[in-house]
């Protein structure tokens, strides 16, 4: 970011790719390294010492030592290295992605400069001599290389995080605040699968060193992934709103994912992450933005809190069969992951436990092997009511047969028909054919 006058300072990057980061080892460990569980590995870069005029940069180093100390808490075989020229770059990169095992968890955490040349994102070496936009390919690292490498290797899942004060360098030198040029930052990326990228600020516009021994963005970062129960995603929100906070939205973090499932770095109790296997298929997500489903199905967009308001009935439909495939194969990591969910507000996972608590009750009343059949179904009943009150179709239409019947709850034929009303306002076609068939005497 810009000092006084308009000083010049280049990318200090953070890039990220999902699940846990790898820990517990020094600069020379090698991904090739046996560990116990999921392995986690970890490659840790900081270019501080640059060679040229008001091109050093404070912190980078320092963040690259922060980062690895949380890394290693959290279980990663961490490599770290410090002020690369290219060459170094080229080689260790390579071997970090080559000597990779099959289903790990690779992370790569960048802290240094970076640079935006003619729409494409390089990471800047500490040799690097500035002459000419032209010869930037040929000096710099390339971004696309490092997430083609972490791709073709034998990775599971891969973060890539980039912490840098990133501009291009060539721009000239003005009083204005960088954020008023055109093409400055990093350039924005597409997340290869099963990959989550994280930079320490949006593409296009730049972030600051840091007036404290680290900069903001890895201070923040390095704290929030040591919080237990957060997803990923939530890791980088938090990350962000924190940064946004504390520069009155001068800075903006900003993340590209392309996991289709929830991944911990620390994992809620009861859920354990396995390298390769999803945590759950009770809600497929991409980074917020819109998934598809199998066969070219239309979208259904959850980029918003309340994306279930304005579905069709061929969407509803898609939402009801996965929430009954994912009763059908519960198992108790998904339980444990649900009830996490549920408990934070998430109306699928609140629905899906009232159903799977009801048909368990059903099923245990049956075969006599529960003695107060009414307990789970009080429990199943709460989460549908939660689910229900946020305006959740699906919820809505199965309390108002709970009510209808007076399973568990006093009937209530008046509820019942004021609840299928709801849902078949919200296009729920079951609620549509309830409403029609059943007798309201």
């Amino acid at each position: 970011m810009a000092g006084v006058g308009g000083a010049v300072r280049i990318l200090c990057v953070a890039l990220v790719w999902p699940l846990v980061l790898i820990g517990a080892a020094q600069a020379q460990d090698s991904p090739s390294s046996s560990t116990t569980g999921v392995p986690k590995f970890a490659l840790v870069i900081g270019n501080s010492n640059y060679a040229g005029y008001r091109r050093n940069l404070k912190n980078a180093i320092n963040d690259s030592k922060l980062i690895a100390q949380a890394l290693r808490k959290l279980g990663f075989k961490v490599q770290q290295n410090t002020d690369m020229d290219r060459s170094r770059m080229i080689t260790v990169v390579t071997e970090f992605a080559d000597n990779l095992p099959e289903g790990a968890t690779a992370m790569v955490f960048y802290a240094g400069h970076g640079m935006q040349i003619g729409g494409a994102s390089y990471l800047v070496p500490v040799d690097m001599k500035i002459t000419s936009e032209q010869s930037v390919p040929l000096r710099a690292y390339p971004l696309k290389t490092l997430l083609e490498r972490l791709s073709a290797s034998r990775s599971s899942v891969n973060i890539v995080v980039l912490d840098a004060c990133r501009d291009n360098p060539f721009q000239p030198e003005t009083p204005i605040k960088y954020r008023s040029f055109n093409n400055l930052g990093l350039a924005p990326v597409q997340a290869p699968v099963g990959t989550v990228v994280a930079y320490s600020t949006s593409p296009g516009q730049l972030a600051a060193d840091g007036q404290d021994a680290n900069s903001l963005y890895t201070a923040a970062l390095a704290q929030v992934i040591l919080e237990p129960h957060l997803s990923i995603e939530a890791v980088f929100k938090k990350v962000g709103v924190q940064v946004r906070n504390k520069t009155q939205d001068d800075q903006i973090p900003w993340f590209e994912s392309s996991l289709s499932e929830e991944y911990f770095f620390l994992p809620p109790d009861g859920v354990t992450v396995v390298a390769g296997r999803s945590l759950s298929a009770v809600e497929g997500r991409r980074s917020g933005k819109s998934r598809r489903r199998d066969g070219g199905d239309p979208l259904i967009d959850v980029s918003s809190e309340l994306w279930y308001l304005n579905l069709s009935e061929s969407q509803w439909g898609h939402v009801a069969e996965d929430m009954q495939r994912a009763i059908s194969s519960m198992a108790t990591d998904d339980l444990a992951l649900l009830e996490h969910k549920a408990t934070g507000g998430n109306v699928i996972a609140q629905t899906t436990l009232g159903l799977y608590g009801l048909a368990k009750s059903s099923a245990l009343a049956v075969d006599g092997s529960m003695s107060d059949p009414l307990d789970p179904v009080i429990k199943a009943r709460s989460w549908l009511r939660k689910a229900a009150n946020a305006g959740f179709a699906v919820a809505q239409t199965e309390l108002a047969h709970l009510y209808f019947n007076g399973d568990g709850v006093p009937r209530d034929v008046k509820e019942a028909r004021r609840l299928l009303e709801l849902a078949a306002a919200a296009h729920y076609p079951k609620a549509k054919r309830d409403l029609e068939a059943l007798d309201w005497e």
